[in-house]
């Protein structure tokens, strides 16, 4: 599901306490913290997808502080490359405001050579 402004909402049954107090218990025990989207309208397992949601989620998970992201092709629509540009986007400007890099696994583009430009 997603609140009204738009923003992924984690199951509150399954993290009560919150994505990023679950990302900040992952790393005080030396680890990194990794999470799953889809470019498209839904995922795989029938969770949001990130369609028209692309750099708002890139914040989001940025705030959640992620280390890893998988982006999956599940449901995708449109333009693959306009979707990782907006991820990439919102990536950059979680970078440049937090020093946070979070690194992208992206399922295929239209055009590989231009995935995430």
């Amino acid at each position: 599901e997603r609140f009204a402004n738009g923003t992924i909402q984690p199951d509150p049954v399954r993290f009560p306490s919150g994505m990023r107090a679950l990302s900040e218990y992952v790393h005080s025990k030396g680890l990194r913290f990794g999470v799953y989207t889809a470019r498209g309208t839904g995922t795989c397992q029938g969770r949001p997808g990130a369609r028209y949601h692309e750099l708002l989620d890139a914040a989001t998970y940025c705030d959640w502080a992620v280390d890893y992201l998988k982006i999956d092709g599940c449901k995708g629509t449109g333009d693959a490359n306009t979707s990782w540009s907006l991820f990439h986007q919102g990536f950059d400007l979680c970078a440049n405001q937090t020093g946070r890099h979070i690194v992208q696994s992206v399922e295929s583009c239209d055009t590989p050579s231009t995935c995430g430009q």
